[in-house]
């Protein structure tokens, strides 16, 4: 018979081969959490209590999973977004950190032009993949508008799954915004976080998102590495209002790039963001009032 403790020491074990310490450490207390309700305290006052077969069985499969290069996320599958739970899967790309960031500064412009979080504004998160970015918009702002498209149709399964799941209303709807317009008109926000990475750095990716994570949300032709963000603002410019904002999430190498192409598309006031890491990963646009 395998106790807790036996469980929790032998899967640490286990993972210390693959992973550093203080990773296989944060791993396994993911996935003790996510799989077994067992918190450190709980594991600490219940050492000796009877992990079932059943359990180990379990815990080797995420084992064999997280071995094979699979992310922890899609393991779990959910991934915490802005004190949100998300669900993610092979479909989707999982969450960053960095595009946390991007929708606090959103967040924040938001906050300093409106009184209330209850104005009725109107936001459209482009590149939505996992919807992320419009779900937490929606939860922030409960009377606004938020609309999310992206050209993947298994990607939007689950953005509305997301939607339902934190019980905001999101209108998510396809659109390959290098091909089509987007059909809507009077925004006051647009944000997205399209593919940015050059193919030919995929061998600097982690192999665990080079495997797994979709590569048509992340890899773009090296000859045109901004086609995204070109083809994104230009759309935004129609879409917005006079007054109305555009925020990218942005490929550190191209800070300078990146506004240009905003600016070529009639945005003023360009600002760009670099990230707690003092890297260059965000910018942020006006659409000016008519002369």
């Amino acid at each position: 018979m395998s106790t807790i403790n036996a469980a929790w020491k032998w899967y640490l074990g286990e993972l210390s081969r693959s992973f550093p310490e203080y990773e296989a450490k944060a791993i396994a207390r993911e996935i003790f959490e996510h799989f077994f309700n067992m918190e450190p305290a709980y594991r600490a006052l219940n050492p000796t209590a009877h992990f079932s077969q059943e359990n180990l069985l379990l815990l080797q499969n995420t084992l064999e999973k997280l071995c094979n290069n699979i992310p922890l996320q899609y393991v779990t599958g959910i991934a915490q977004f802005c004190d949100l739970t998300i669900r993610v899967d092979h479909r989707v790309l999982i969450p960053r950190p960095e595009t946390e960031e991007l929708v606090l500064w959103v967040h924040d412009v938001l906050q300093k032009e409106y009184s209330s979080q209850l104005a009725k504004i109107r936001i459209l998160d482009v590149c939505t993949g996992s919807g992320c970015i419009a779900v937490t918009m929606a939860a922030k702002w409960p009377n606004a508008e938020v609309y999310g498209c992206d050209n993947s149709l298994e990607a939007l399964e689950v953005a509305k799954s997301n939607a339902l799941e934190n019980e905001v209303g999101v209108d998510f709807f396809p659109c390959n915004v290098l091909t089509e317009n987007i059909g809507l008109a009077g925004l006051d926000v647009v944000v997205a976080n399209p593919p940015y990475v050059k193919l030919s750095d995929k061998s600097i990716l982690r192999p665990n998102v080079v495997e797994n994570e979709p590569h048509a949300a992340i890899f773009v032709p090296d000859n045109d590495p901004l086609v995204f963000y070109r083809q994104i603002a230009m759309k935004a410019f129609v879409c917005l209002k006079p007054g109305g904002w555009l925020f990218f999430e942005i490929n550190e190498l191209f800070p300078a790039e990146t506004s240009h192409c905003i600016m070529e598309a009639g945005f003023k006031d360009i600002v760009v963001r670099n990230d707690v890491n003092g890297k260059p990963r965000m910018v942020m646009a006006w659409k000016p009032n008519p002369d």
